[in-house]
């Protein structure tokens, strides 16, 4: 009898057990992630579209330095070029190499250091010593963008204290309805041209051994820094509307198409006119959401005066370097914080010299460029579409004319016509034989000649 009892209770406790150990299975499995077969990379958060370019009137600005005038110099006209009824106003509230401490303490001692440049509508203008608080009260900005300097990237916490305080400087001046977005740039070149002696722009003293120290020497290294440290501060900090990252479309070009960092950087950290215009149609594909399927400039007029770099004239945008760009703008569109692997077969084929000789002239014909450019134009398989002839005429510091005349594949003529001393031009073409009509930018005002110091 008392065997039996024994032997109930047992029996018993192992119910017992195993439906304790039932009721807790669920919860272990819940933590406990499911394993995956999954072999190609997750994708990266993606870019919230902030305008439409078909309603909004587009108010930003963007407070930086150097790497915010390369961001913005052609913004302008390659929106102008997807959306040509687009409302637009692009604002730099610029100081030299600063990082968000300094605009932070430029701002509250209110210090008369700030250059502006203002691009609205197809007029141009700069002042200089101005005030960010004159800058914040000029118009009312609906985006403002944050352009963080080396140090803050290099920052365990991205500079939290001086990202929240710069913003809450700017909430005392900018009243009306607007969204913080962060903006990442591009690293800079390991390529030894532009740290030899003779290269006439020099980098500041020190510059590249800081480079090592922080990332490395190495641009994807740093890439991956920059964007790594803005995935985990800041696209998860509801504070930020969004993350730009103009970058990626350089960074595609360079590892994937095979273009030599000569043809994409102009200096140790500036980008070449070429990739001015890359990372404003990357930026109005980002800010926009949509991607780039043509583009409607035919040449670019290169206007920096150092003998080293590549000679001041009219590059080409030939076939190839178009598709090229669409590819690497939509890229950045569709995978703006993910570093593209390197190919082992790039697609460049104009670099058979660009790459020894200090930004040598490109030299690829339009036959050579034709038939070995891939027809592909974005990364979800558009074709590409060669529009009417025009030019992006964009310098800091150019001050010559040009009156090329271009002739395009739908053989329509577009001549740049003369422009101001120191101002940079955008031409109007004409009509295409399908019936479309490329996007036009008026003439810029006269500037002064504006030398950037890094």
């Amino acid at each position: 009898m008392m065997k039996r009892l024994l032997c109930g209770l047992l029996a018993l406790c192992l119910l017992t057990g195993l439906a304790a150990c039932g009721s807790e299975a669920p919860q272990q499995a819940a933590d406990v992630p499911a394993k995956t077969t999954q072999t190609t990379p997750t994708t990266s958060p993606t870019i919230k579209p902030l305008v439409n370019p078909d309603t909004d009137k587009v108010d930003i600005l963007i407070i930086g330095n150097s790497h915010s005038i390369d961001a913005f110099w052609l913004l302008h006209y390659a929106f102008k070029d997807q959306f040509p009824d687009a409302d637009l106003c692009f604002g730099i509230l610029h100081f030299n190499g600063a990082s968000i401490d300094e605009h932070l303490d430029i701002m509250r001692n209110n210090q008369s250091v700030i250059r502006y440049y203002k691009h609205e509508n197809g007029k141009r203008s700069i002042k200089y010593d101005v005030t960010s608080k004159s800058v914040l009260l000029d118009r009312e900005w609906d985006v403002i963008m944050m352009q963080p300097a080396k140090e803050d990237l290099a920052d365990p916490n991205l500079n939290k204290d001086g990202r929240y305080a710069l913003m809450e400087e700017v909430n005392k001046y900018v009243k009306t309805p607007h969204e913080f977005v962060w903006h990442v740039s591009w690293p800079s070149p390991n390529d030894e041209v532009f740290f030899s002696p003779e290269y006439v722009r020099q980098p500041p003293l020190g510059y590249k051994d800081k480079l090592k120290r922080l990332y490395g020497f190495n641009p994807v290294n740093q890439f991956k820094v920059m964007t790594d440290m803005t995935k985990q501060h800041v696209l998860s900090d509801p504070t930020y509307s969004n993350g730009l990252c103009s970058g990626t479309s350089v960074m595609y070009a360079y590892l994937v198409e095979g273009m030599p960092q000569i043809e994409l950087w102009r200096d140790y950290t500036h980008l070449s006119d070429f990739s001015r215009l890359m990372v404003g149609y990357t930026l109005t594909a980002q800010l926009t959401g949509k991607p780039l399927k043509k583009i409607g400039y035919d040449k670019i007029k290169i206007g920096w005066r150092h003998k080293q770099n590549k000679p001041q004239g009219v590059q080409k945008l030939t076939p190839e370097l178009k598709a090229i760009m669409i590819r690497s703008v939509n890229y950045a569109l569709e995978h703006p914080w993910d570093i593209p692997a390197q190919a082992t077969n790039p697609t460049y084929v104009g670099k058979s010299t660009a790459a020894t000789t200090k930004w040598a002239p490109t030299t690829t014909t339009s036959t050579t460029a034709t038939s070995t450019a891939p027809t592909t134009t974005t990364v979800t398989g558009s074709t590409t579409t060669t529009t009417t002839g025009s030019s992006v005429t964009e310098s800091t510091t150019d001050t010559t004319t040009t009156t090329d005349t271009t002739v395009s594949t739908t053989d329509t003529t577009a001549t740049a016509p003369t422009e101001s001393t120191a101002d940079p031009v955008v031409t109007t073409p004409t009509e295409s034989t399908t019936g479309t009509t490329a996007p036009t930018a008026p003439t810029g005002e006269t500037e002064p000649t504006v030398t950037e110091q890094p």
